[in-house]
């Protein structure tokens, strides 16, 4: 099982989506010095490294993705001629150490490319004193499967096989997933090698929930990827960012390429039921659409401005708007794991100056919560409940004999008083009051600045219930936001951003002591 996940993973990813990959598994083989060289003037390089076994050595990569025919082979030669006569790529390339050269593939070399391959590695070997070296998918495979192959070894995690049986077996929830991916984190003494390979282990489990038809499970997975980066920034600060980097792009992308029919038609509402499916269930999975939608858009639009992309940001933001604007579901949280959701869009929208939109949006959500307060005692289901429990909670209401407990604490009231108390303070006596009107409780799990406090069950944090606002805005921090008033250490590494993705994982505690610091941040732009 284990190993059709590796092939699945390898077989099917594109060239350049196995670039922040093959990077981790050089880091997990022990390559170091690496930079992805790929563009304009690669000259035939898209990554070099270099590794210490058996003496310090200077590689360089180009990549491919599937098999090399004899035709295809003829094309490439030009660039893997380059690979091996240019040494201009990088000020750090190193002329002077013993060089090998690799051409790798996510497939296999086929009919005449064997042939050429081995001519054109005697040539080199006799002609530039040097080595050229062809890894092709199953020499992939052994690096994936933890062979020994550069004197230093990163094996799979131990949990790996149990998480990939789970997702196989369409046995796991949301919620569980976060547990589960939770055995990548690395500890204070876990090796940068072994990181790197949780980090692969990770995007194994991302494939596989794809090919089970499971987007939204693949995207927080893809949201456990930079949890991973974030812990290690507890430790490896420089490490940290460029892990956390490459962990919000695979996320962009996954976005991108799961939602793309969706975000094509941000504003066709039947398209939307339609890519749903199952009319029964559409009162349910249409808002979690909808939520878990706006909620990569905001994310992606605030990291885009993050890493100075303003035309990313505005594309991001754009669509945020039409699907805002358009689809109803957005405004309809099931329960208090969506609470979470909300913050990016908002802050999106108003980041690009549509705060209009987070506008409508903020009152119609405050609006519809209120409601769901108002008509039963039972409110909505907590962030720690299962889908099964949220919609009992959503739906019950109106069935005697269904069994609920009544509940009155919300953490979408936090997430909304919060953000307008920062954001939109015209607006926050009115979001304040709407709340208190129907006795809601509003209550959230302060986390401290501590790698534990990064998973639902690490510990490391502080419950917040029944928090006390100020009747009106003010020009100081709320009392729960001075308990964190500096950046937080994945902060650091990764910008705000980084904390509203983790927020988005484990759904029951918001980071918003971060808010006030992007505001800030926005206003020093402007």
């Amino acid at each position: 099982m284990l190993d059709a996940a590796f092939v699945s993973w390898i077989s099917t990813i594109g060239e350049r989506g196995f670039d922040a990959f093959f990077l981790c598994l050089l880091r997990a083989q022990g390559f170091f010095d690496i930079h992805f060289t790929h563009g304009p003037y690669e000259f035939g390089k898209d990554i070099i490294a270099k590794h210490p076994h058996p003496e310090p050595t200077q590689y360089a990569f180009q990549l491919k993705a599937g098999d090399i025919s004899g035709t295809e082979w003829t094309a490439i030669l030009g660039q893997i001629e380059e690979l091996i006569d240019t040494y201009l790529t990088h000020p750090n390339f190193d002329t002077t150490a013993p060089k090998i050269f690799v051409l790798c593939t996510t497939g296999r070399l086929k009919g005449k490319a064997i042939l050429g391959s081995k001519q054109f590695q005697e040539r080199v070997r006799e002609n530039r004193k040097a080595s050229f070296d062809v890894w092709e998918i199953d020499q992939l495979l052994e690096m994936l499967k933890g062979r020994e192959h550069f004197g230093l070894l990163a094996s799979p995690s131990a949990e790996l096989p149990r998480i990939v049986g789970k997702i196989a077996a369409q046995d796991t929830t949301d919620r569980e997933l976060e547990d589960l991916l939770a055995a990548f984190i690395p500890s204070p003494t876990t090796s940068l090698t072994q990181v790197y390979r949780n980090t692969l282990d990770n995007a194994i489990c991302i494939d596989s929930l794809i090919r089970q038809d499971m987007p939204f499970q693949a995207m927080t997975a893809a949201l456990s990827g930079v949890r991973i980066a974030a812990t290690l920034a507890y430790s490896a600060k420089g490490e940290a960012h460029e892990l956390i980097t490459e962990a919000m792009r695979a996320f962009i992308r996954l976005g991108d390429a799961q939602f793309s029919e969706l975000l094509s038609h941000p504003t066709d509402t039947e398209r939307w039921f339609k890519w749903i499916g199952g009319a029964a269930e559409q009162i349910i999975t249409y808002p979690v659409t909808c939520l878990r939608i706006i909620e990569f858009l905001g994310l992606a639009s605030l990291y885009a401005r993050h890493i100075g992309q303003p035309t990313e940001a505005e594309k991001y933001a754009h669509l945020c708007d039409a699907v805002v604007s358009s689809q109803e579901g957005c405004f309809h949280p099931i329960s208090d794991r969506y609470a979470a959701s909300l913050i990016p869009p908002l802050i999106a929208l108003y980041a690009s100056g549509r705060a209009s939109t987070a506008t409508r949006m903020l009152r119609g959500v405050t609006k519809w919560v209120c409601d769901q307060y108002e008509r039963s005692d039972f409110g909505l289901a907590g962030p720690h409940s299962t889908p099964e429990e949220e919609v009992r909670q959503f739906l019950g209401y109106a069935f005697d004999w269904i069994d609920l407990q009544p509940r009155r604490d919300s953490l979408i009231a936090v997430a909304l008083i919060d953000f307008a108390y920062v954001f939109l303070p015209e607006q926050y006596e009115l979001i304040l009051n709407e709340f208190l009107a129907v006795n809601t409780l509003p209550a959230t799990l302060h986390a401290l600045d501590a790698p534990q406090s990064l998973t639902v069950q690490g510990g490391g944090i502080q419950s917040l219930f029944n928090i006390k606002y100020p009747p009106a805005p003010q020009n100081e921090l709320l009392a729960h936001h001075r308990i964190q008033p500096t950046p937080r250490t994945p902060e650091c590494v990764g910008g705000p951003v980084a904390l509203l993705a983790l927020a988005c994982l484990a759904r029951d505690r918001l980071f918003s002591d971060c808010y006030p610091r992007i505001k800030a941040a926005l206003n020093d732009k402007t």
